[in-house]
């Protein structure tokens, strides 16, 4: 004679297993979320704070370089939910529009591309003249390391980076300058791309001419004078 009491016991048995088992991956899904919501709010308040001049330069630039860094060690996962993360800020962060641009366009603290408003610690001439020699270091670093057919993007983007921010510590070069704003173009485009992505050789070949011509544009600019 059949035992329907021991059936229904082993019946209950393996739903509830199975429930544990959906429970367990709808959990590590939504902690994956809650961790992305968590760093783009964050964000969002940090841009905020230091838009209206209330946390000072280099605190905003090492906070906000470790959630850039967070997010990115993150988009991995959490593309299988997500392929386009714009959907994510539209569903969950309509409003965020600051982390947004941070975060997904540009990619480094603002402090990167503009520089800081506050004096360092050596802000005399002799401070100029090495940061100068840095930066000339660094354009040739850069284009040296294209022409040694570095690709991959994140073998790329430390170099531009630190182009980048060295250039934005010469005070008396022009924000609309060219040696600025083409490092800037491509630092922008890196970020819009995976760590392990390589660029076309005709990307290549453009970043090289880009950047060799705005050096030249730098070299002129100091031979001017100014």
């Amino acid at each position: 004679m059949i035992n329907h009491s021991n059936m229904s016991g082993i019946a209950e048995m393996k739903q509830q297993h199975l429930e544990k088992v959906d429970l367990s991956k709808d959990r590590k899904k939504y902690d994956l979320l809650a961790d992305l919501f968590s760093i783009i709010i964050t964000v969002e308040h940090l841009e905020i704070v230091w838009a209206r001049g209330c946390c000072e330069d280099d605190e905003y630039t090492q906070h906000c370089q470790k959630l850039i860094t967070r997010y990115k060690s993150m988009l991995p996962s959490i593309e299988y939910y997500y392929p386009k993360i714009d959907d994510f800020f539209k569903e969950y962060c309509p409003d965020a529009h600051a982390a947004r641009n941070r975060l997904v366009n540009k990619g480094v603290p603002a402090t990167t591309f503009h520089g800081s408003a506050q004096p360092g610690k050596l802000d005399n001439a002799k401070s100029d003249q090495l940061v100068i020699a840095q930066t000339v270091q660094y354009f040739i670093t850069t284009v040296d390391g294209l022409q040694l057919s570095l690709k991959a993007v994140d073998e790329i983007h430390p170099h531009l980076k630190d182009l980048m921010e060295s250039i934005n510590k010469i005070k008396s070069l022009p924000p609309d300058h060219v040696s600025k704003t083409k490092v800037q173009e491509w630092l922008i485009k890196l970020n819009q791309m995976k760590a392990a992505d390589e660029l076309k050789d005709d990307d290549i070949r453009q970043m090289t001419f880009d950047l060799e011509n705005a050096y030249a544009e730098f070299v002129k600019f100091l031979q001017s004078g100014n």
